[in-house]
């Protein structure tokens, strides 16, 4: 929840690392789809 709206804390800098975590997110959940598509 502390990155929830990174823009307000940091200002600046933080549409980089909001872009690391949103990638790494879509990562997680690409992979929790495959693995449902599998199951399937």
């Amino acid at each position: 929840e502390m990155v929830r709206d990174p823009k307000k804390q940091l200002g600046g800098p933080s549409k980089k690392s909001e872009g690391l975590v949103g990638t790494l997110k879509n990562q997680e959940n690409y992979r929790i789809n495959q693995e449902a598509i599998r199951r399937i």
